[in-house]
């Protein structure tokens, strides 16, 4: 393996640009998560219909528990060949 690799790279170099790779793609999908949550809550805070603190709760329990029974619902029919999301 070694005649495949140039002569100034250092296997030393590559650890900490992994684990740089690494928490950069966990604090971006972080933050693409809590986009999803802030696109899907907004409107209800916005017209008031529930306070910032109920839609934090909110979000939580639908995170936690991953939308229920409506998750398997969508997975069969998606794998009936249509172009739903």
């Amino acid at each position: 393996m070694d005649q495949f690799l140039p002569v100034a790279f250092s296997f030393a170099l590559a650890e900490p640009i992994v684990i740089l790779a690494v928490v950069v793609g966990f604090y971006m999908a972080w933050n693409i998560g809590a986009n999803d949550v802030a696109n899907a809550m907004g409107t209800s805070v916005g017209s008031n219909c529930l306070t910032f603190r109920q839609a934090v709760i909110v979000a939580a329990i639908f995170r936690v528990f991953r939308g229920g029974p409506g998750r398997q619902q969508r997975h069969r029919y998606g794998s009936q060949g249509d172009r739903s999301p």
